[in-house]
């Protein structure tokens, strides 16, 4: 397909990353949001028309005078498979590139329980077979790809999974392009969820926003103007290997008393049952268990939740972000454990007190395979555009 240019490609690219952000967006609307001249957005527009690369989607609606058009990425160019690597299973599914899910799986595969050419040999599989099961008649323009530990900006490798051991300096990214035959990207599972709520307008804050992901493990991304803040090894926002307890817990990161030991998911199920003499598997269980009065299951979260509160301080002084979003499971479902955390940060300092920021409990979605969609989309379309 011929690269698509506008007065300047800069524009172009930059009008195709709202479109695919924003499906169904006016002119008015690019300008608005973009701080483009008319003139720029309409020869962008009709670059980006003339080329394929995207298409109008009929009329929005008038709120005086003539209807704007309204445009959206050209579905018909394909479709992507995202992935999404965490400790105990792979999740993937195959993507239109309007964001729309067509088919999903998950599959109980730990990263520790393969080598990790081993684990990509399987990966590969699971993404052929996906694609061959969705029965696509549209081509695949390529692959997403997040992981739960630090990546190298570009080149997709993987610098380390705490928790799987083999997983160091391994090369993801080109392993599974020469597995696939097609363009993959590979990236840090909490940097590519900011990025995907930042491209699918759910950030708020203009300048700085912080995403505090609580899942099996703990990390944490900062954007900064539109830009994820990675410092030079991607190592910006490992905060579930901050120490909360000197006379902690041994951690496989080397590190005694990490939070994620006692706030991730696994770190609460594991307090719990060494505790309680107990046997959960899930988080869901503990906080079943809170709401039935079990009292060792309240002291846990309890316990995680001033960890948490610590830590999130850190954060805020650290980078004194606008807006602060937390995804976590477990808050989700027990929300008044959620408003008891918001409390304990408020009364804490001066620093962390409510005026100084927004902060936001995001619902239980997909986030990582969302992310690992966006992300395909955005840098493959980016790459038809003409970078």
């Amino acid at each position: 397909m011929p690269k698509a240019h506008a007065s300047s490609p800069s524009h172009t690219q930059q009008l195709l990353g709202q479109l695919i952000g924003a499906p169904g967006s006016t002119k008015p609307e690019l300008c608005e949001r973009t701080g483009l001249p008319v003139s720029t957005v309409h020869n962008a527009i009709s670059s980006l028309l003339n080329h394929g690369l995207i298409q109008e989607m009929g009329a929005a609606t008038s709120s005086g005078g003539r209807c704007p058009m309204q445009y959206h990425v050209n579905n018909s160019l394909g479709v992507v498979v995202a992935v999404s690597i965490r400790l105990q299973h792979i999740t993937a599914g195959v993507f239109d590139l309007l964001g729309n899910a067509l088919l999903t799986r998950q599959v109980d595969m730990a990263c520790a329980g393969f080598g990790p050419e081993s684990y990509t040999g399987e990966l590969a599989q699971l993404v052929l077979s996906l694609l061959e099961q969705a029965h696509q008649p549209l081509p695949c323009l390529g692959v997403g790809v997040t992981v739960p530990g630090p990546v190298q900006e570009g080149s997709g490798v993987v610098y380390q999974i705490s928790g799987a051991p083999g997983w160091r300096q391994f090369p993801l990214q080109s392993r599974l392009q020469e597995a696939l035959g097609m363009p993959v990207i590979v990236e840090k599972d909490v940097y590519a969820a900011i990025q995907y709520l930042h491209r699918s307008g759910q950030l708020r804050a203009r300048h700085c926003s912080v995403c505090l992901s609580i899942c099996e493990g703990i990390g944490a991304a900062v954007i900064i103007d539109g830009k994820v803040f990675r410092g030079v090894n991607s190592l910006v926002g490992e905060i579930g290997h901050l120490t909360v307890r000197r006379d902690g817990i041994p951690c496989n990161c080397g590190n005694t008393g990490c939070l994620e030991l006692y706030c991730s998911d696994i770190g609460i199920v594991k307090q719990y049952n060494d505790h309680s003499g107990a046997h959960c598997t899930h988080v869901d269980e503990v906080v079943a268990l809170v709401r039935s009065g079990d009292e060792t299951a309240a002291r846990v979260l309890s316990q995680a939740i001033r960890y948490l509160v610590d830590t999130t301080a850190t954060i805020i002084m650290s980078y004194n972000p606008e807006e602060l979003l937390i995804y976590c499971r477990w808050l989700d479902q027990e929300k008044k454990l959620y408003f008891r955390m918001l409390d304990t940060l408020y009364a804490k300092s001066l620093f962390t007190q409510q005026q100084a920021m927004n902060i936001r409990l995001l619902s239980q979605m997909p986030i990582h395979l969302n992310a690992a969609a966006s992300m395909a989309q955005y840098e493959l379309l980016m790459g038809l555009c003409g970078k």
